[in-house]
Parts: C-alpha cells; structure tokens; sequence
C-alpha cells in the first residue's frame, strides 16, 4: 500500500497528507499547529512510521500512520533535515 503512495505537508491548510501516486484516495493524516515543518521521512522497515522536523519548536516527531499517534521523540534539535536508515536516524541541524 505505502509503495505506491505520496506523502507531503500543505503548508496553506497546515496539514500532513497522503494519497496515491495518480492522486486519488487524498486523506489529511494530521492537522499541525504551525507550517514550518521540513524533512518528512518514511521509516522503509516500519511503513507506519513517519518523521520530521518541527523547527519551531525544535523537535524530532514521530506519527504512527496508522494509528494517528503522535510522539516527540526529541527536542532540542535544531532540525533542518532528516532521513531514516533501518535502526538509525540522521538528521542536519542549522
């Protein structure tokens, strides 16, 4: 399911949102509570899981995909960038 799918942040509608390559099956996985968001990365081992960076409020987030829990996994990062590699996670700060 997630191999043939598209995922972004709107940053108008301050939505992170999914749908298939042709752009049918358009869902909203969550709303967000500012827009300067960066670096969204899709755990390839996990595909529930995906990433990115909160510059604002300078945290690391987690949302399960499937359940639509959302978790800080880190804060105090001056996170510009990230990617997620099998058990590990790399990300630029600014």
């Amino acid at each position: 399911m997630f191999c043939s799918t598209m995922i972004w942040v709107d940053s108008g509608s301050m939505t992170i949102e999914q749908a298939s390559l042709d752009g049918t099956d358009r869902k909203t996985l969550l709303n967000l509570t500012t827009s300067n968001i960066s670096g969204l990365s899709l755990d390839h081992t996990d595909r529930r899981m995906l990433f990115w960076c909160e510059r604002e409020t300078r945290s690391i987030v987690r949302l399960n995909i499937e359940t639509g829990i959302r978790y800080n996994v880190f804060t105090s990062a001056d996170c510009y960038s990230l990617t997620v590699f099998k058990t590990k996670m790399y990300w630029i700060d600014v």
